[in-house]
């Protein structure tokens, strides 16, 4: 099973995976929300997620530290800033919640930062590129964030179906420590692309 999924791209394995954990939580999702949620999940699985630039910052970039920098910036680069707090803030709640709620990390900080994150986007799409469609999208994944951080979290655990959790954080927790190759390569085929996470709260 492990092999035919991983023969597929990305973009599919993941809409099934979004499709599937919807139905399971009986929620209806858009089809602009649905390609959205299946890119970002696809975006993070084919790149490195601690890829960062110097003015937006990445998955390591403590939140606070984002949003000071999206304060200071331009409207245009403050929009790029802000959408990446809100990618960033949706995956890690959702794809990481188990290992986030072991360590006792609030969630919840998490959540309300991307979801403020994408109504700012909302906002800025409108009064810097009057585009009402995409600042319809970025308003509806903040009203909705709640219901996509629990699909996220759904997939994580579908993807582990089977396994032994408690294991899986305890690789994960290595590889963070350790940036082992080998951890990495274990994680990468139980369907986890891992994300090095800082040990200070944020």
């Amino acid at each position: 099973m492990a092999q035919i999924q991983l023969a597929i791209s990305p973009s599919e394995f993941f809409r099934d995976k979004v499709n599937e954990a919807a139905s399971t939580l009986h929620i209806e999702l858009e089809e602009h929300i649905e390609f959205y949620l299946v890119n970002l999940l696809s975006e993070f699985a084919v790149q490195s997620p601690a890829k960062q630039t110097e003015d937006i910052g990445g998955i390591e970039t403590p939140l606070t530290f984002m949003l000071e920098r999206a304060l200071e910036a331009s409207p245009e680069r403050r929009l790029k800033i802000m959408k990446k707090m809100g990618d960033v803030s949706l995956y890690v709640s959702g794809y990481f919640q188990d290992y986030f709620n072991r360590k006792l990390f609030n969630i919840s900080y998490y959540m309300d930062m991307g979801r403020s994150a994408y109504r700012s986007v909302s906002h800025l799409m409108s009064d810097v590129h009057g585009d009402d469609h995409f600042a319809s999208m970025y308003g509806e994944l903040s009203s909705r964030f709640h219901q996509c951080v629990e699909i996220f979290a759904t997939i994580a655990e579908a993807t582990n179906s089977g396994k032994n959790q408690t294991g899986l954080l305890e690789v994960y927790d290595r590889w963070n420590n350790t940036q082992s190759e080998r951890l990495q390569r274990q994680l990468n085929l139980r369907g986890i692309h891992p994300i090095a996470v800082s040990k200070k709260a944020q």
